[in-house]
């Protein structure tokens, strides 16, 4: 059997990377990886997105709503040996090629990550891959609704058999025609681009049009090629217009974004910017 050298970090810079996730209790790393993309593959618009879903990191764990969770896991890193000069730094890049992103292990999609540490001190050699594995622990923050929970989401589009909103401001949710409450009806008025949906049993007040603050219920997740979408209803009682909600005295979804600097610190933790991080992915809350 051929013996795999190990090579001493000293501090590594990994620019490239196959990537893994360990469950934090089981040091075994899962099964699943990926070969890595270079850090300018990823959009621009990528960063953009994720600057907002990122503020979500600092806010109060007491008023984390329950569909933006934090859990303690251990990242697998496969970091090319040309770059072993700042392992940390380097493992960070990774990690931010990670985000945004929806991990089948995790549960969720990446949306901030804080306090990376390097566990152990070498790194060894994938046998006919010649990249250096590293571990790295640290704390994710993961958006992982589930069905039946109610978000709040921003209408930027609507049209004669479908709402569409944001959540976060990153990730897409609709509403089709089909899960509208039937109190409402489709108005193509021009004051709004695709119309509105308004009630017909209070003369149109109660108004879903694009820039709306929306309560929905989470009706399904979808996942195709990392990218998370969110499938919506407006059937339920306690769901609409965010401010005729409240008014009606239902209580609405703590906002995700309250409080905090997209990840406060200007650190790396939590910048987009590394390389793919498709591959398998562990964590425990």
């Amino acid at each position: 059997r051929e013996r795999r050298p190990t090579e001493t970090l000293g501090g590594a810079l990994p620019r490239v990377a196959a990537l893994f996730l360990a469950v934090l209790s089981n040091p075994s790393p899962l099964a699943g990886s990926a070969r890595p993309r270079h850090a300018h593959s990823v959009p621009f618009s990528l960063a953009a997105m994720a600057a907002a879903a990122r503020s979500a990191h600092h806010a109060s764990t007491s008023e984390t709503p329950a569909s933006v969770v934090t859990k303690s896991a251990v990242f697998k890193l496969g970091i090319h040996p040309s770059a072993m000069h700042d392992a940390l730094g380097g493992a960070k890049e990774l990690l931010d090629g990670m985000l945004m992103r929806h991990h089948h292990q995790l549960g969720g999609v990446l949306v901030s990550y804080a306090d990376a540490r390097l566990v152990g001190s070498d790194a060894r050699i994938i046998h006919q891959a010649g990249y250096c594995d590293v571990h790295v622990r640290c704390t994710a923050r993961v958006f992982c609704p589930k069905p039946g929970r109610k978000l709040l989401g921003v209408v930027n589009k609507v049209g004669a058999d479908f709402v569409g909103m944001l959540v976060m401001g990153v990730f897409n949710a609709s509403v089709s025609a089909a899960d509208i409450s039937d109190e409402f009806i489709h108005n193509p008025i021009d004051a709004s681009p695709g119309g509105c949906w308004e009630s017909a049993e209070d003369n149109g007040e109660h108004r879903i049009a694009v820039g709306d603050e929306v309560v929905f219920v989470v009706k399904a997740v979808s996942e195709h090629d990392d990218v998370l979408h969110l499938l919506g209803s407006l059937k339920e009682e306690g769901t609409g217009e965010a401010t005729r909600v409240a008014r009606a005295g239902y209580s609405l979804p703590e906002s995700i974004l309250s409080g905090g600097s997209p990840n406060g610190d200007g650190g790396r933790d939590g910048v987009v910017g590394g390389g793919d991080g498709g591959g398998g992915a562990g964590a425990r809350g």
